[in-house]
């Protein structure tokens, strides 16, 4: 009698063991297929969530740079007009160079977003700026520098924010963490500002 009840101790033992493998092995096999989907997927797709609020970019090949800017700005356009700059020498206009506006879609006269103002300086130029031997606002201090390559330096203008129009804040962080210089086309064209054009763009990665 005992020796029955033992048995029956044993397998019963056994049972509660073995019960919750089932389960154990659902959820291995659930994992294991969540990796397999996951290692398959291929580079561009496991990149497309963490490049989904930065589809739309700003390319210029001619001086060599591109801003990333947010979806909401597809559909911006171009402004290209001139910086100019006086010797503090000579106190007259001298040097001038291209200043770059990249404009929100949404921009309009009753309601003005912040514009992405680029100005472009070869390195002889922002070598005299950066002394303030050449004036190139009324602001007591110099553009800021964002990035260069090997023929031209990028800043932007002082004070460029001080409206606090819509956006600005986005406009910084897009000017602080998106902006790439890269090699310029060989023979960029020369600009003057009787040569100002408005460029609609939309150009996506």
């Amino acid at each position: 009698m005992n020796q029955n009840s033992s048995v029956d101790e044993s397998g019963s033992s056994l049972r509660r063991e073995f019960k919750g493998i089932p389960v154990l092995l659902l959820l291995l096999i659930v994992a294991m297929a969540a990796r397999c989907e996951f290692a398959g997927r291929p580079p561009q797709a496991l990149q497309a969530a963490s490049k989904a609020q930065l589809s739309t970019v700003y390319v210029n090949k001619e001086y060599g740079f591109r801003l990333d800017l947010p979806q909401d700005w597809s559909g911006f356009s171009v402004i290209q007009e001139d910086w100019s700059g006086a010797s503090r020498a000579r106190g007259v206009q001298d040097q001038s160079g291209p200043l770059i506006r990249i404009r929100h879609p949404k921009y309009t006269e009753n309601e003005p977003y912040e514009d992405i103002p680029i100005m472009v300086f070869t390195h002889k130029q922002w070598k005299t700026v950066e002394k303030q031997s050449l004036v190139v606002s009324a602001a007591p201090f110099p553009p800021a520098e964002i990035g260069h390559n090997a023929r031209f330096v990028f800043a932007t203008p002082p004070r460029f924010y001080y409206d606090f129009a819509k956006g600005y804040e986005e406009v910084l962080n897009i000017l602080g963490k998106q902006f790439r210089a890269f090699a310029p086309a060989q023979h960029p064209r020369k600009t003057s500002s009787s040569h100002r054009q408005a460029v609609v763009g939309a150009m996506r990665s």
